[in-house]
């Protein structure tokens, strides 16, 4: 039976005759992530120099230091969920697989609902740098909680003239510019529906057509080419100026799958 020593292991290993397992025993690490075992290749997890990651697997030397914590069975064990760290591994696989180390990279959390800890989790490894960045209209934008442009709203003299720009619907407004040609007019006369879909990666943009249903119906009498991007946890649009007034375009609930 194997000491849990790691030396002993070693030794007990050479005694044994197993030879090859203990020559390539540092290709293939095994780590204790938050309770679970894991195991990795020394150049996976040394891929992005520089790194507190890096740092910690880079050679036997270090790997003896004090300051990095270790279980009972010698193994390095790192305090994170082991969900989230295999998660973030499986991104730097991948790159060391493709040869791209390149900074513009993102490693991506598993769900947009733990993407604070899983960023808290990159920055504790040195990887702060590669955590995933939204596009500045996320953060840069108009909020709207009207709840006369709600689809069924009826008709009126209200125009997106003055809302052009980047905008985010909320509370009594809903959160989305329908995706279906409307039946009521909004708060204008013309009301607007997007033909197109919806991004589903956050991050990500989608260009579709603004479609305006006239005044006798016809469901894309004039049309704006219109941008939707993925911020997470909620939707922005990039409203454009409107043909004519009172155009409007028109809103709904929207609930991520």
């Amino acid at each position: 039976m194997s000491s849990s020593n790691p030396s002993s292991q070693l030794q007990e290993e050479r005694r044994t005759g197993n030879i090859f397992f203990a020559k390539n025993r540092n290709k293939v690490l095994h780590l204790n992530v938050g309770g679970e075992l894991i195991y990795a290749t020394r150049e996976t997890l040394t891929y992005i120099p520089n790194t507190i990651l890096a740092s910690i697997f880079k050679n036997d030397n270090i790997n003896q230091s004090n300051l990095i914590e270790r279980d009972n069975n010698g193994r390095v064990f790192l305090d994170f969920p082991p969900i989230l760290f295999k998660h973030a591994l499986e991104q730097i696989r991948r790159w060391k697989n493709r040869a791209n180390r390149s900074a513009d990279q993102q490693i991506k959390p598993p769900s947009w609902n733990v993407k604070n800890e899983f960023d808290e989790m990159l920055r504790a490894l040195g990887l702060g740098k590669y955590r995933q960045n939204l596009p500045i209209e996320c953060t840069n934008h108009n909020v709207s909680g009207d709840a006369t442009r709600r689809v069924g709203s009826g008709k009126g003299n209200l125009c997106d003239r003055d809302m052009v720009g980047w905008m985010r619907f909320v509370d009594r407004a809903g959160t989305a510019v329908v995706r279906k040609a409307p039946t009521g007019r909004c708060g204008g006369l013309d009301a607007g529906w997007i033909l197109g879909v919806y991004p589903t990666e956050p991050g990500a943009t989608t260009l579709s057509t603004l479609c305006y249903v006239d005044e006798i119906g016809y469901p894309c009498s004039t049309s704006k080419p219109i941008r939707t991007t993925h911020c997470g946890d909620f939707l922005v649009f990039e409203i454009p100026a409107p043909p004519d007034c009172p155009t409007r375009a028109c809103t709904e609930d929207y609930t991520f799958n």
